[in-house]
């Protein structure tokens, strides 16, 4: 599925092809990396990245297997990390802090990326996602049952099914959640391979156990289907600079109700610069 918001570009690395959405770059600002889910692709961010567009450099990437001309079929996280860091080295407008933000399978890329950038991460933002360091810990029994697709994805018969055709995943969404938007879902689902790559890191402890010093702001939803709120003891034994907020609604919501997740985000991401203007009031908002 194409998208109008911006322009869409492309990176290349000689092995690889990186497609993305961007807005018009100054070397001044900082720069937002929104990274979608599965099974989504950029168009999600369109409504929230409008906040941002005044204030940031924005780089919305396809997650591979998603654009209609991404070759990417192995090493899927690896590829990507690889082509988003080559990407800010090598285009001198966006050398300035970088600010991650995250849904769903793409919390668990930006707290990967947040690693992988170093100094240059100034924070990592999580909607309705976690990294994969919190979701082992989180593995109870409620967020067992609420990550029933999860093994199903992983296997060889589910990815099949899924990147054969996107009509039974819309399916299921519009059933599980009805924030779900199905003229989101692209027709391209090879990101599905992500959650095989997932489920084999958590073998490799040392992988992905650790701690994340970064700031971090985690914005889940009571009615997610999808995510269970761990416990903020848990939340900050992992990242002890985490702020954590609670609004109603489901898994997608922040495509439903942009205003109020752009007003967390943009008051996180300032709190340590200065204050910005706020976009009104968000009296549903809970911090635990």
């Amino acid at each position: 599925m194409y998208w109008s918001w911006g322009r869409e570009s492309s990176f290349s690395n000689g092995n690889s092809t990186f497609f993305f959405h961007q807005n018009e770059w100054h070397s001044k600002k900082e720069t937002i990396i929104l990274l979608h889910g599965f099974p989504d692709g950029p168009i999600v961010w369109g409504k929230l990245a409008e906040y941002f567009n005044e204030q940031f450099n924005i780089i919305i990437p396809y997650l591979p297997g998603v654009h209609p001309q991404c070759s990417i079929d192995r090493k899927l996280s690896e590829t990507f990390h690889l082509n988003i860091l080559l990407l800010l080295k090598s285009d001198k407008r966006i050398n300035g802090q970088v600010h991650l933000i995250g849904h769903d399978v793409g919390g668990v890329l930006v707290d990967q990326l947040s690693h992988l950038l170093g100094d240059k991460c100034s924070s990592v933002s999580f909607i309705s996602t976690m990294g994969l360091n919190l979701y082992s810990k989180n593995l109870k029994i409620d967020q067992v049952i609420k990550s029933w697709y999860v093994p199903l994805f992983s296997t060889r018969i589910g990815q099949a099914l899924l990147r054969r055709s996107n009509a039974f995943g819309k399916k299921v969404l519009q059933k599980m959640d009805s924030t779900a938007i199905e003229a989101h879902v692209p027709d391209k689902l090879g990101s599905v391979k992500l959650y095989r790559e997932f489920v084999n890191l958590l073998y490799q402890r040392t992988r992905w156990d650790r701690i994340n010093r970064k700031k971090a702001l985690f914005i889940f939803s009571t009615e997610d289907p999808f995510v269970q709120i761990p416990a903020q003891k848990i939340i900050r034994a992992y990242y002890p600079n985490a702020e954590i907020r609670v609004q109603s609604g489901g898994h997608w919501e922040f495509c439903h109700r942009p205003e109020k997740f752009a007003e967390l985000i943009l008051n996180f991401t300032a709190s340590e610069k200065e204050n910005i203007n706020s976009l009104g009031e968000i009296n549903e908002s809970i911090e635990l």
